[in-house]
């Protein structure tokens, strides 16, 4: 996401088409009290109804990325994933289900050892070098 600045001086931030879907992040303090949606290429405030942003935002991003950019791990889970699910909705065979189930278990297995091995994750599965961990806060139990 890019911060750009319009003629009347205020700071609009433009989503790019390749993002999915993007949601304020609620660790940061300045979030909290606001929601935002998409609206024409921008992030918008529902809260005070406008796309003027006055700081830096921090949001949870999912990104679309082509089939062919996908790695080849995250690519055969999705074939499995998919071809078990084909074979229990049509074709009905529940042999082939319980295979195709076993072999899209083992992709994911797969799929997330290439994860950890492409990111520098500790312990507390975040990268090294950054202090992420939050400690167990009793009042984020009562919020639902």
């Amino acid at each position: 996401m890019t911060r750009t600045e319009q003629d009347n001086g205020e700071m609009h931030i433009i989503i790019p088409s390749s993002m999915m879907q993007c949601d304020l992040s609620m660790h940061e303090y300045y979030n909290r009290n606001k929601d935002s949606v998409r609206r024409n290429g921008k992030l918008y405030d529902r809260t005070a109804h406008t796309f003027n942003w006055e700081q830096d935002v921090y949001c949870d991003v999912m990104w679309y990325f082509a089939w062919e950019e996908l790695p080849i791990p995250i690519q055969e889970y999705i074939v499995n994933k998919a071809s078990a699910t084909f074979s229990l909705r049509i074709v009905g065979d529940s042999n082939l289900y319980q295979f195709l189930t076993a072999k899209a278990l083992e992709c994911r297995t797969y799929a997330l050892e290439y994860e950890t091995q492409q990111g520098d994750f500790t312990f507390f599965g975040t990268p090294e070098g950054q202090n992420y961990y939050n400690s167990y806060q009793p009042f984020h139990t009562l919020y639902r």
